[in-house]
């Protein structure tokens, strides 16, 4: 009997030290690059990562411990049976050999240990020509338990490629019998029927370094969330400290009871930005011809405006350049949150949170604990936008005591109406996470 644990971690920081397979039932660690088995969690971690913190480690074990993970010989089993050669996600890569003396499925990470397999087993001398090759190598258990597969890229014959083109493609199951309760608590499935995954997955993806338009569009859409971010570090050097409590709650009539975050790790900061970066390209994109993607018409008004100011580019003056579409892509990033929930076009935004919750590599949905990482950056930038877009920075010297509003009344108006549980899209913070052996109750601040 699996134990059940509420455990009250941040599932962001979780999701930095450990990352769930649902397809292998493996719990891996980020670090080490290898899954644990569960009767290993607590020594690994006791052991191995001494230097995170112990409340954090603590809910770890407990969370590994709650899964229903399988043991190294399943696993393996498994990754047999569905012969699988492209990467699995948080397992490291390894360099390594590969025997090829008939069907011989020997894989070794040094050369030194392929030549004692091929000498012991196949009598090979050194005279002979090399019976090996160099292989990329993944594992998913280390020590005693270790058994490398081979990684390749699967060449795709013409007479599969009908059967491949269909694999994302949406099929709705319309028992909810056999769907999980986090599909039929996002929807997913029924938003998206009758669409190609792969297709819209590709409307988000980063600009190449050959599509200057659009990349000049990703880099000011990144500034444009850490000036909002540095909005919100504004705040507090002024004093106005109640600012980040009404922030990072969503109850209408009650700050919370703590501050919005004011440190983020570089990297993390970047990923919450990246989220923004496709949305806005993804609106773009979807404009010129997709047409599940609705706007109102004041977005798509907005859009063409973005749209037609890359092309009235000034060369000579690139710092007005930048000033111009990093406005228009604040005073856009302002309507399609300000999307109600009563339009009679769907919100682009939630319809986006959808496509990114679907995993182009593993052709299938993420699971709760991926996703929420995702939605966790998704909240952040609408959070720091719509501060800025309440309390511009560049007039809040012009606030102060013989103000007719003050900071925090001047915040409310726009916060109480698009921030708070149960309007616009905060919604998408509240996520009632139903797996198979605990609940989580989850929201995004």
């Amino acid at each position: 009997m699996l134990q059940t644990y509420d455990f009250t971690l941040d599932i962001e920081i979780m999701n930095q030290y450990i990352s769930y397979n649902s397809i292998y039932h493996t719990l891996i660690c980020r670090q080490c690059g290898y899954a644990i088995p569960q009767d290993w969690i607590m020594r690994h971690f006791r052991q191995f990562h001494k230097t995170i913190p112990l409340v954090i480690r603590q809910d770890i074990i407990n969370y590994g411990l709650s899964l229903d993970l399988w043991h190294p010989s399943q696993v393996h089993e498994q990754w047999q049976n569905m012969n699988v050669k492209s990467p699995v996600d948080s397992l490291t890569i390894h360099p390594g050999f590969k025997c090829q003396h008939n069907d011989c499925l020997k894989y070794t990470r040094t050369e030194v240990s392929m030549k004692q397999h091929c000498r012991k087993t196949h009598e090979w001398v050194a005279k002979d020509s090399i019976i090996w090759t160099t292989q990329q190598l993944q594992s998913f258990f280390g020590g005693h338990y270790v058994k490398y597969v081979y990684l390749m890229t699967i060449l795709i014959l013409d007479s599969d490629k009908s059967h491949q083109a269909t694999l994302n493609q949406v099929r709705d199951s319309q028992s909810l019998v056999t769907k999980t309760p986090w599909l039929r608590h996002t929807r997913w499935e029924e938003i998206f029927i009758g669409k190609d995954m792969s297709e819209l997955v590709k409307l988000s993806n980063a600009p190449g370094m050959q599509e200057p338009h659009e990349r000049r569009i990703w880099d000011a859409t990144g500034r444009v969330i850490h000036a909002c971010f540095n909005g919100v570090i504004d705040c507090q050097e002024r004093g106005w400290t109640l600012i980040p409590f009404w922030l990072r709650s969503v109850d209408r009539n009650k700050e919370d009871t703590k501050p919005f975050r004011t440190y983020f790790a570089p990297a993390t900061l970047y990923r919450y930005a990246s989220y923004w970066q496709q949305y806005i390209l993804f609106s773009l994109r979807a404009m010129m011809g997709e047409e599940s993607v609705q706007f109102t018409l004041k977005q798509r008004e907005c859009l063409l405006e973005l749209n037609t100011l890359l092309y009235e580019i000034n060369v000579t003056d690139e710092a007005n350049n930048n000033s111009k579409i990093e406005k228009k892509i604040l005073e856009l990033s302002v309507l399609l949150i300000q999307h109600s929930d009563y339009a009679k076009e769907r919100s682009s935004l939630v319809y986006f949170t959808g496509v990114l919750g679907y995993n182009i590599e593993w052709k299938q949905w993420r699971q709760p604990l991926e996703y929420t990482t995702i939605l966790a950056g998704i909240q952040f930038c609408t959070h720091v936008i719509m501060l800025e877009a309440a309390l511009p920075r560049i007039n809040r010297d012009e606030i102060d005591e013989t103000s007719s509003e003050n900071p925090v009344e001047l915040f409310r108006k726009v916060r109480d109406k698009w921030l708070i549980d149960g309007e616009g899209i905060i919604l998408l913070a509240k996520s009632l996470i139903n797996q198979e052996h605990h609940l989580i109750i989850f929201i995004v601040s």
